[in-house]
């Protein structure tokens, strides 16, 4: 365990993480991070290739290469893989056949502000009280969604692997290495404030992510796509 999954425990074991007020969450905390940590831990070293990163710096250099080769991979057969994951989530979730599904798929990373401006409403501390359990029910849905959607990123792909090795021999295993490095960033570079102490140690971190994220973009746009 590095230094940084210790601050993490650390943290949860003395109740000083986000969703400590509320009542699901926080009945032990510490088993379910353990058990979390011990399912990303096993998977990662199971199946990534950067188990030997020594730095931040080094992982996110190999998460960026390997996002390149299954970009690569996947422009390569970008219109069979789309149809192959509309067909997939009209599967997970029932989609009736007369819907048409058409997704869209870009690597456009600019955040839309799609926040509609409401009037400011004053609310009075009683009221904030007599709204708590309605903000703790909302906080644990919210939890539940994520991480099930997160649980779905990470395995879906098993659904269909008789079809994605059809089209890519290598392409599921990419898909294994990549879930799970990102499934494990977390827990080994959660520490921001130790990974930003050195002001060139964040601007290189930057930079490394910003020629991953220009190098796809090429590929895509080589590609036609």
């Amino acid at each position: 365990m590095n230094k940084s999954t210790k601050k993490i425990m650390d943290r949860i074991a003395k109740g000083n993480f986000p969703l400590s007020a509320n009542p699901v969450y926080s009945h032990n905390p510490a088993k379910l991070a353990s058990d979390e940590y011990t399912r990303c831990k096993t998977f990662f070293e199971r199946k990534s290739h950067l188990v030997q990163a020594g730095t931040i710096i080094e992982y996110e250099r190999g998460i960026v290469a390997l996002m390149s080769s299954i970009a690569r991979k996947e422009i390569r057969n970008y219109d069979v893989l789309k149809r192959l994951a509309s067909d997939l989530i009209a599967e997970l979730y029932n989609v009736p056949s007369r819907l048409n599904l058409s997704p869209e798929f870009n690597l456009d990373l600019n955040i839309k502000d799609a926040a509609v401006a409401h009037p400011e409403i004053t609310i009075s501390e009683e009221r904030k009280l007599e709204l708590q359990d309605e903000i703790q029910k909302r906080l644990l849905l919210n939890g539940l969604v994520h991480g099930s959607s997160i649980h779905i990123w990470k395995t879906v792909y098993y659904l269909a692997k008789p079809k994605i090795d059809a089209i890519d021999g290598d392409l599921f295993e990419l898909y294994e290495k990549y879930a799970s490095s990102i499934g494990m960033y977390a827990w080994m570079y959660f520490d921001i404030e130790s990974i930003l102490k050195s002001l060139n140690t964040q601007k290189e971190s930057g930079e490394v992510l910003k020629k991953g994220l220009k190098l796809i973009e090429v590929v895509v746009t080589e590609a036609g796509v």
